[in-house]
């Protein structure tokens, strides 16, 4: 029992202090290309989906504003009176637009119709699902989850409320054998 308890404590310091360092270090101008194969395969859902690189890659405010601002237009207009409410790409590009954006039920939505069309990006889809669930989240309190997490993966036979906290631990003494 001990070894497993040193394993599971080396294996959780291996992994955190990476985890921890690669998250205060990832630069937020990279322009992440989708994990599945989807094509924009429209004039407007290519243009969104330039903007949205652009949005993303710029180091001018003022620029990335206004092409954050061309990528809304152009991909509404491609969902709404382009004809490419049955395009994948479009969709998913709406979704990525959204989380810049900060608009959870947009995400959502668009995230939905996308994967509903493509389900085989369903993969990248959930990776930005995360992304922006846990974006809000203070870096202590991620910490925090994923410890839980790796204890959940070390000892997945063990209920979570037979965990026994710092203050519930009963004291040596109190212990009988």
């Amino acid at each position: 029992m001990r070894t497993v308890r040193t394993l599971a404590a080396f294996l959780f310091t291996a992994m955190s202090v990476p985890l921890a360092a690669q998250q205060q270090q990832q630069p937020q101008n990279r322009w992440a290309d989708p994990k599945c194969d989807l094509k924009p395969n429209n004039v407007l859902v290519n243009q969104g989906m330039l903007y949205l690189k652009s949005a993303t890659t710029g180091r001018l405010e003022d620029q990335k504003k206004k092409d954050l601002s061309d990528a809304q237009r152009v991909l509404t207009q491609a969902v709404t009176t382009g004809g490419q409410d049955k395009n994948p790409a479009a969709w998913y590009y709406l979704g990525r637009y959204y989380i810049m954006a900060n608009d959870g039920l947009g995400i959502d939505s668009a995230f939905t119709r996308a994967q509903a069309l493509k389900p085989d990006c369903k993969g990248d889809i959930d990776i930005w699902r995360r992304y922006e669930a846990t974006r809000q989240i203070p870096a202590d309190k991620l910490l925090e989850l994923e410890k839980i997490e790796l204890r959940d993966w070390v000892f997945p036979d063990i209920e979570p409320e037979r965990w026994a906290t710092p203050s519930s631990r009963p004291k040596r003494s109190e212990v009988t054998l």
